[in-house]
């Protein structure tokens, strides 16, 4: 399980190497072992502050719901986009707006219950929230 609060051996290796800590390397490794984002379609991801649940969120204007698979295993959330191009009619001036197909997986960190993710599709919006399995969620202390 990773651990989100310390990131000592980070720390410790870049002083061993003799090269300056930046604290936003250890935010960009953490953000790497939360999950892995496609390239396309346009996302954005949010971690809670208490680390407990993960959202994602895809641009994909201009597909509809119909036209959108999404699938969750352990550690994976597998997003398929297969669009109608029969719906255009007509001669195109211009085309802007992507319509391609577009098939990715987003590897997540296998604390998240990928299984019971929430998924919804609204304004050309896909939103995907999940949360930690209780038994790996971070708890207060103190």
């Amino acid at each position: 399980m990773n651990n989100y609060f310390t990131h000592f051996d980070e720390i410790f290796k870049a002083f061993d190497a003799g090269v300056p800590w930046d604290s936003s390397d250890v935010e960009r490794e953490r953000n790497t072992q939360t999950c892995t984002m496609p390239s396309f379609p346009h996302s954005n991801v949010w971690l809670s502050p208490d680390t407990n649940e993960l959202s994602m969120e895809f641009a994909l204007a201009g597909y509809s719901k119909d036209e959108i698979s999404v699938t969750a295993d352990i550690g994976a959330i597998s997003v398929s986009v297969n669009p109608d191009i029969s719906v255009c009619e007509g001669h195109s001036i211009h085309h802007g707006i992507s319509r391609r197909q577009a098939n990715f997986s987003v590897r997540i960190d296998k604390a998240f219950d990928a299984r019971k993710a929430t998924v919804g599709f609204e304004d050309g919006m896909l939103r995907i929230q999940m949360k930690k399995s209780k038994d790996t969620q971070a708890v207060q202390l103190m």
